[in-house]
C-alpha cells in the first residue's frame, strides 16, 4: 500500500486518509512492513504519522500512531478479529 500521488518517496501534505483491511470470515487480519518512511518521530509523531486501529466493531481500539525519522518501523500487528483500519495524517508542510 502506498499513500496517494505518492511518486518515489514524497507524499502529499494535508492528507488524511482510511484504509480498511478485511480479511474473510474465520481468519485474522496480520499487518507487517516491508519499508515506512513516514515524517516524524517517535512516540509523538506531531508531523506525520500512521495511527493503526484493530477490530471490526465501534468499540476498534488504537494501538498507537507510528511515524519514522528516527528509524523506528511499526511491529507486526496482529488483530484480534478480521480488521485492521490504517489512518495516514499529513501536515502543511
Amino acid at each position: 500500500m502506498k499513500s496517494p500521488n505518492s511518486y518515489g518517496y514524497n507524499y502529499a501534505n494535508g492528507l488524511n486518509c482510511k484504509y480498511d483491511i478485511k480479511v474473510p470470515f474465520g481468519y485474522r487480519a496480520k499487518l507487517s512492513w516491508s519499508t515506512f518512511d513516514v515524517k516524524g518521530y517517535m512516540p509523538s509523531c506531531y508531523d506525520d504519522y500512521v495511527e493503526i486501529y484493530v477490530g471490526c466493531s465501534f468499540d476498534k481500539k488504537s494501538i498507537g500512531k507510528f511515524c519514522s525519522e528516527n528509524s523506528q518501523k511499526p511491529f507486526n500487528v496482529y488483530s484480534p478479529d478480521r480488521c485492521i483500519q490504517l489512518v495516514f495524517k499529513t501536515d502543511s508542510s
